[in-house]
């Protein structure tokens, strides 16, 4: 997470996500996609915009990381431009 926040500039929301789990996503402009193998758990790493996530798993936080500028009630975070 961390690592795609420097690279992206520091201008882009960015979410790493367990996809193990089951969720929903509303990215909008989208500036990357890419996944990753971490210990035989696979996450999906995004750079955007803005939109929304949804984690319709297990919310721990070895499950979910986020950088950039959000608001989460939950399970659920809205993210917006910078």
């Amino acid at each position: 997470m961390e690592t795609a926040f420097q690279q992206a500039g520091r201008r882009y929301n960015v979410m790493v996500f367990n996809l193990n789990q089951n969720y929903e996503d509303r990215f909008r402009g989208v500036k990357f996609y890419g996944s990753a193998n971490y210990h035989g758990t696979y996450y999906g790493i995004w750079v955007f915009e803005s939109g929304s996530f949804q984690n319709q798993g297990d919310g721990g936080w070895i499950n979910w990381a986020m950088r950039g500028w959000f608001d989460r009630n939950g399970k659920a975070v809205t993210f917006r431009k910078p």
